[in-house]
């Protein structure tokens, strides 16, 4: 037999809640991708910081993900 609950006011299951905002793990991620784009920009120019920075944005997504 089915249990039937009342809807909740916000369309959501009653145990889940809102994310307050961005995640920490992106800023975390933001700020590596800037270093190592800094980074790849003082060794070889634009094309080597703009690599480097999506390689290790990529790789910090994965990681803390």
């Amino acid at each position: 037999m089915a249990t039937v609950s009342p809807p909740s006011d916000s369309g959501h299951p009653p145990g889940c809640r809102e994310p307050s905002g961005l995640p920490v793990r992106w800023v975390v991620i933001a700020m590596l991708a800037v270093a190592a784009g800094t980074a790849g920009f003082m060794a070889g120019g634009v094309v080597p910081a703009i690599t480097v920075g999506c390689a290790v944005a990529t790789a910090a997504h994965k990681l803390i993900h």
